[in-house]
Formats: C-alpha cells, sequence, structure tokens
C-alpha cells in the first residue's frame, strides 16, 4: 500500500489505487432462482463510464446499462446464445455514481428473451428486453 512521509496509509491514496478503470459496478448480492436473477449493484464514482460523461453531472450512460445487463445475463443464463438486439428499452431515471441499485433479469426459455430492469427501491430507473439467438 502506498505511504506518505510519516509511514501512514492516506485514505485517498488508496481509493486513488483501487479507482482505476473500474468497468462493472461492484456486485453487493445475488440472488438466483430457476428463470430470474436479481444483483444489487454498487454504482461506485470510480467506474471508467462516468470519464467525461458528463462532468458537472455525471451519469452512468445508457451504453453502460445495456452492457452491463447483457454481461451479466450471458454470466448466469449463458447457453452459447448471441446477443442479437434490443426492445422496448426505456431510461426513465439517471443512475448517478455512489448509487445502490437493484438489476433484476428474467429469462423466457422459449423466447430466448431476457427482460432487465434496474431500480432503485420502488423506481424503476431502466427497462428494456434484450434479444439472444
Amino acid at each position: 500500500f502506498p505511504q506518505n512521509a510519516m509511514g501512514k496509509v492516506v485514505k485517498k491514496d488508496l481509493d486513488d489505487l483501487f479507482s482505476q478503470s473500474i468497468k462493472s459496478p461492484i456486485v453487493i448480492s445475488k440472488k438466483v432462482e430457476e428463470l430470474s436473477l436479481e444483483l444489487v449493484l454498487d454504482i461506485s464514482k470510480t467506474l471508467a463510464c462516468f470519464n467525461g460523461h458528463f462532468d458537472g453531472f455525471p451519469v452512468v450512460p445508457g451504453v453502460a446499462l445495456i452492457e452491463w445487463a447483457i454481461k451479466y445475463a450471458q454470466q448466469e443464463f449463458g447457453d452459447g446464445s448471441v446477443f442479437a438486439g434490443m426492445t422496448q428499452v426505456k431510461f426513465q431515471q439517471f443512475i448517478k455514481p455512489n448509487q445502490i441499485v437493484h438489476l433484476q433479469l428474467e429469462r423466457n426459455v422459449d423466447s430466448r428473451n431476457i427482460k432487465f430492469q434496474y431500480r432503485n427501491s420502488d423506481t424503476i430507473l431502466s427497462s428494456g428486453t434484450l434479444k439472444f439467438k
């Protein structure tokens, strides 16, 4: 760990050390059922997606939300399916740094579609359907 001149570890230095290029949120908890997955995610201010998006009012870009939903869907329900598109995508509320959000994924086995929903308590932040083939 980095130390200052007095041999002490300074929190800011640790934050800088661990903040480099975090590409996905930290998964706080995970609940798996047969056709669904719920993740509680820590949207740390150190996520790479905040760089340049936007100065003075950082928000998670929609493309990052889609990327994370695809990533977690493929990790949990991975059956060799390939992402083929999306429908009904809605971005209702901003997701800001240092927010805790829930990501709910629900799989339809017949169509291979996966519905996703980001929420904060009872407020839907973003939702849509991922199509796989």
